[in-house]
């Protein structure tokens, strides 16, 4: 009995982690972890994986090629997504200089006698690559733990903003606050 219960926990268990086949539909977006500071580059696709076949938006969580969430989209919220992107407007832009520019707007907003601010950041962590593809937009942003960045400047940065808004967009259709980056 005990053989056959073990054996029947590893078939389920092996079913559960798949490798992604091809996806249906083209990819829209991805949060992809490029390099690790204590694993170094990592070759396989690790992190959140969108694709949109015209009808539905499909999300993936992959650990190096293995799928270990599946988050599918039903017509409506895949509409409402595609719907809520069309309104962002988002506009592909280099981060380091609008980094640079929300830099100058805090900077000023405090030599203006604005209180003091203290931004915390992460320097160890991973390189992330975001991909945005819609219609005539194609964006991708490599940079070390974004998130700090992107969450603290957007306040002072539109463009950033922007940004913020998309992550969070693919965050909620995933039932999240927000992705850790």
């Amino acid at each position: 009995m005990r053989a056959i219960l073990i054996s029947l926990c590893l078939v389920l268990a092996s079913g559960c982690a798949t490798k992604l086949e091809k996806p249906k539909g083209d990819l829209l977006f991805s949060i992809r972890v490029t390099e690790s500071a204590f694993g170094g580059i990592i070759e396989k696709k690790h992190g959140y994986f969108f694709y949109d076949d015209g009808q539905l938006i499909t999300g993936y969580y992959l650990n190096r090629d293995i799928v270990i969430k599946t988050y599918v989209g039903d017509l409506q919220s895949s509409k409402l997504l595609r719907r809520e992107i069309k309104k962002l407007s988002f506009v592909p832009f280099d981060f380091s200089i609008e980094l640079d520019k929300a830099i100058e707007t805090l900077v000023d907003h405090t030599k203006r006698g604005g209180s003091d601010i203290i931004q915390l950041g992460a320097f160890d962590g991973g390189e992330y690559e975001i991909r945005f593809i819609f219609e005539n937009t194609d964006y991708t942003l490599r940079r070390w733990n974004p998130r700090p960045d992107i969450d603290f400047y957007s306040v002072y940065n539109p463009k950033i903003s922007k940004l913020k808004t998309l992550l969070d967009l693919f965050a909620s259709f995933c039932g999240k606050t927000k992705f850790d980056l």
